[in-house]
């Protein structure tokens, strides 16, 4: 359920389609192809996460193995959970719906960059080392996540079609600061998740 027409520019999706709040979940823009039917897939590949800097950082600078451990987090935090609803492929197929993700508008507090050093091939399993929780939190001390927007579009793997935006809006518009940052964003994120879960089963059990 969704009220009023909100005015949204991305840095990542094209061809934006009008969105709209959410009714049941703060800081979230959506838009669902009106015709669609999410019960007719069931597989899901989740392209690798864009980490895309605001234009308004002074530091333009970006590590790649910071930006692979954000990007591997985030990914694997969808996965874990849609993974129980859909089979998780890496090929597109018939019934394979096709995850882009970005997160926009980050800026950076620091020119050393986000972690300041991280080792080469540390985050080779970040996706699923919880040894890299504490990288995580000394993240959230070097980047500013107020402002920041998570954005999703779900599209027809086989076909390009657009089926579904999901804009979520680090912090829903509230103050956040320091170490109490990466918690907010996390729990913001796993509700996301979760409704993508429930949204999915639901149409599943509505098709059956």
């Amino acid at each position: 359920i969704s009220y009023a027409a909100e005015s949204y520019e991305s840095s990542f999706i094209e061809n934006l389609p009008i969105l709209t709040k959410s009714d049941d979940h703060a800081g979230v823009l959506e838009w669902t192809k009106p015709d669609g039917n999410i019960a007719a897939y069931d597989k899901l590949m989740v392209s690798q996460p864009h980490i895309i800097l605001s234009a308004n950082n002074k530091y333009k600078g970006l590590q790649p193995d910071q930006m692979v451990l954000l990007a591997d987090r985030l990914a694997a935090s969808f996965t874990n959970r849609l993974g129980d609803a859909l089979e998780i492929v890496d090929a597109p197929s018939e019934g394979t719906v096709l995850m882009n993700m970005a997160v926009t508008e980050l800026l950076l507090k620091k020119k050393r960059g986000l972690l300041g050093y991280t080792p080469i091939g540390a985050v080779a399993h970040a996706a699923t080392s919880n040894s890299k929780v504490a990288d995580l939190e000394g993240l959230a001390q070097k980047v500013q996540l107020q402002g920041a927007n998570l954005e999703i579009e779900l599209v027809d793997a086989t076909t390009g079609e657009l089926l579904a935006i999901r804009i979520l809006k680090f912090g829903g518009g509230k103050k956040m600061k320091g170490s109490e940052t990466w918690d907010s964003v996390r729990q913001e994120i796993a509700e996301l998740v979760d409704r993508f879960y429930t949204n999915y089963t639901a149409a599943l059990g509505a098709s059956t």
